[in-house]
């Protein structure tokens, strides 16, 4: 059942690194949920249609205590717009830094090796292996590469890059897009480079 709504995004720290949580208000009632799309848009709240599929109860630990909420499930989430507006809900407890599960999606990566001099380097320091036609392609063992995967060609190009949730490095791939120079258009769900 589609209904109207606004998602609240709240960025926290965890112990792997900043991540973000969200509610979701609907006419029908006030909801946590948990969506791939979540973790790469910016804090604020936004205009939403969601495809609710199931409403239920959920059972989270936080600081050695259980919190219970109604959660749901939705088909989709389609955000109405890219700008967010400022949270307003900042003193929900249920929105606390202490009070919220870290997802455990991801375990940190050992560090990535460093380049040697004479290798030719993009500008945010991975390998550039030159390929036939003269385009060059990231080094299958550079930090780009590991985190993503086929894409990392498009984003050493600064092309529009479209995530995948399924590969479990959502977090990271989002802080690296974000720390070099990509914003994401949340109604086209993509991320694309900014253009200065």
């Amino acid at each position: 059942m589609w209904f109207q709504g606004t998602l609240a995004v709240k960025a926290v720290n965890g112990r792997n690194g900043p991540f973000n949580v969200a509610k979701l208000h609907l006419e029908i009632g006030e909801f946590a949920i948990k969506h791939p799309l979540i973790q790469q848009l910016d804090e604020g709240r936004y205009p939403v249609t969601a495809d609710v599929e199931n409403i239920f109860i959920a059972t989270r630990p936080a600081n050695g205590a259980s919190i219970s909420e109604l959660a749901v499930w939705t088909r989709d989430l389609q955000i109405q717009s890219d700008e967010a507006q400022e949270n307003s809900d900042d003193n929900d407890p249920l929105m606390a830094p202490g009070l919220v599960e870290e997802p455990e999606d991801e375990i940190p990566d050992p560090p990535a090796p460093v380049a040697s001099k004479d290798e030719p380097q993009s500008a945010d320091g991975s390998d550039l292996h030159p390929t036939s036609d003269g385009d060059a392609e990231p080094d299958p063992d550079s930090e780009v590469a590991k985190l993503f995967g086929d894409l990392a060609q498009a984003v050493l190009a600064r092309q529009p890059v479209k995530l995948d949730p399924a590969s479990g490095l959502m977090r990271k791939q989002v802080a690296y897009l974000k720390a070099n120079g990509f914003r994401f258009k949340s109604t086209d769900k993509i991320w694309l480079p900014i253009i200065e």
